[in-house]
């Protein structure tokens, strides 16, 4: 999208202010979308593995019973996991969003004579410097509850593909 050229200093601050807000609430929202629908998935996958171990055969060979609490372990981790992610991305917006009102606060004191915008300013440009590295450790965190969900389903079509051949 192409700057548009404004007249007043005020307009462009306005401008690169959304434009910001607009960049972080976009990452956040899919941050948090992707953290709902693996955490629903991860819940319905304990119902539906519960629902079958209750329905099925309740005399396990260990192996079996190993890999039943195994899955349910990375499940309930992957859910675990996505709370505590939850709430480490939310911390870090709501700091944005305490850095960005004191932006707006320290503008209206520089109209009125006041000096804190320098102060804010470098405490908005050293949160922004390390948006790409707090960026990476979400998408890290992101991947890794992917990983245990991963290994929950793996875990389970092992423990069927067992079971299956046990009935057989």
């Amino acid at each position: 999208m192409p700057t548009p050229i404004v007249a007043d200093t005020g307009e462009l601050i306005k401008y690169i202010e959304k434009q910001m807000e607009k960049s972080s609430e976009s990452y956040f929202e899919t941050t948090l979308d992707f953290i709902k629908w693996n955490t629903a998935f991860a819940v319905a996958a304990i119902l539906w593995f519960g629902n079958y171990l209750i329905n099925a055969i309740t005399n396990f060979n260990p192996f079996q019973s190993f890999l039943a609490v195994f899955t349910l372990l990375l499940f309930v981790g992957s859910i675990a996991w996505s709370i505590g992610f939850f709430y480490y991305v939310s911390r870090y917006f709501n700091k944005h969003w305490i850095l960005m009102s004191h932006w707006r606060e320290s503008l209206v004191s520089a109209t009125t004579g006041g000096n804190a915008l320098t102060t804010v300013a470098q405490g908005l440009i050293d949160h922004y410097e390390n948006l790409p590295k707090n960026a990476k450790s979400f998408d890290t965190a992101l991947i890794g509850q992917w990983v245990l969900l991963c290994l929950g389903l793996g875990c389970f079509v092992v423990f069927i593909i067992n079971l299956k051949l046990q009935i057989q």
